[in-house]
């Protein structure tokens, strides 16, 4: 089968959720300019900025269908909720929208390469 009639496969969720963390990274990005981060440690605004920069370079991997995208996912949630809970701003429903992305994810694995 040739790489462009894989790459015409990609299933519907896999494209939403690429388009979704696209869209999402482009929402947070000005709120790096704001006063928000002011009441968090001085490492927070740099740490999430690393966060948003991957989760850009998951949705490149997802839209590729790259089984590495899954696992930079995985790791970012990871990272992400240490840093919810060192800033103490973690909650439970922080984890619905990843669980729902890693279980889609997890559910296409097989077909990404």
């Amino acid at each position: 089968m040739s790489e462009e009639r894989m790459k015409a496969k990609r299933p519907l969720a896999i494209t939403v959720l690429s388009l979704w963390a696209v869209i999402g990274a482009v929402l947070i990005a000005p709120t790096f300019f704001t006063p928000y981060y002011e009441q968090f440690p001085p490492w927070h605004k740099d740490a999430f900025a690393v966060i948003v920069a991957r989760g850009l370079l998951v949705s490149i991997g997802l839209w590729e269908m790259r089984r590495w995208a899954v696992m930079l996912y995985a790791i970012e949630t990871i990272v992400g909720q240490a840093m919810a809970l060192a800033t103490n701003t973690w909650v439970m429903s922080g984890l619905v929208i990843p669980a729902i992305f890693l279980g889609v994810m997890a559910f296409y694995y097989r077909e990404l390469s």
